[in-house]
Parts: C-alpha cells; structure tokens; sequence
C-alpha cells in the first residue's frame, strides 16, 4: 500500500445514525449501562411498594412511576438532539485517512489524530467508530465512504499506525 494513499469521507450523520451511534458508545460499556437502568429499577422498586395492599396511591405516586421509565430515554433522545443540532451548525464533517492518521475539519476546527493516539477501530451497523478515549469515538457512516475498499485500507492504515484494537 502506498504511504500517498488517502481517503476522504466528507458527511452530515442523520439523526437517527447519530442515536445509533450514542446507543453502540453506550453498550460497549458495560458500567455505563448498568447507571442506564437505574432510574428503570427504581420506578419497579415503586410499582412493588404502590402494589402493597397497606398504600393508597394518587396521581403522583403514578406520575413518579412513569417519570422514573421515561427520564433515560428522553434524555439519551435530547442528548442526541443536542449534539445533533450542534453538528449541523458546524458544516459537513470531512475526514481524510491517510498513513499518518486522521484528520478532521469542518467550518470551524480543524482536529488530527495520529494513529497511536486512536485506542481502538470497529465497525458496527453501518458506522466506523474511532476511539481516541474508551466512551469518545469519531462516527463515520460507511455511506460516506465512497471509494471501493475504502474501510478494509482505513483498518491497515490503523493496524500499521499501531492502533492496540482493529476490528468489528
């Protein structure tokens, strides 16, 4: 493979590829998904105590309940919203792999990663996540990948570069 090579993915992450991407980050921590159920073990801990024959239940007591199912998800839907909308203000993202490493740049940034700083590279439902932290990864859809074999050479570009973890 040529060091000249370089491949470039130039992108807008749709909504619904961003709440995929946020829900993969989070289910590859095992801890980070275990503080998710939380709230959702607590609103089960009140339907047992609300199913006690010695309670008399009001409207709050069942306002609590759902409040305690519904607060993780709306607020992993307002994260992704949030980021999503902040994204969209920054212009495309345009990413170029090359042998050094990875470079990012939008309207207002301009970032690279060497390859020795990326601690892992997966692929996962149509995205290619690049860790440069164990819970941060840069997330490029496959789609924008234009150019044929474009994610087999990003995975060598990684696996020459040294970056510990290449894979799926």
């Amino acid at each position: 493979m040529e060091t000249s090579q370089e491949i470039e993915a130039s992108y807008f992450l749709s909504y619904y590829e961003r709440l995929r991407a946020a829900w993969d980050i989070t289910l590859a921590s095992p801890l980070t998904f275990i503080s998710l159920c939380f709230f959702p073990a607590l609103g089960i801990l009140l339907i047992w105590t609300m199913s006690w024959p010695t309670t008399s239940n009001t409207f709050w007591d069942y306002l609590l309940v759902s409040s305690c199912f519904g607060f993780v998800p709306s607020m992993f839907l307002w994260n992704a919203y949030r980021t999503h909308r902040a994204s969209r203000a920054k212009g495309p993202y345009i990413y170029r792999f090359n042998a050094a490493g990875v470079h990012v740049s939008t309207r207002t940034t301009q970032l690279t990663h060497l390859w020795p700083g990326i601690l892992r590279v997966r692929e996962r439902r149509g995205i290619l996540f690049l860790y440069f932290t164990k819970r941060c990864a840069h997330c490029v859809p496959l789609r924008a990948l234009t150019t044929p074999g474009a994610s087999a050479a990003i995975h060598q570009f990684a696996v020459a570069g040294g970056v510990p973890r290449v894979g799926t």
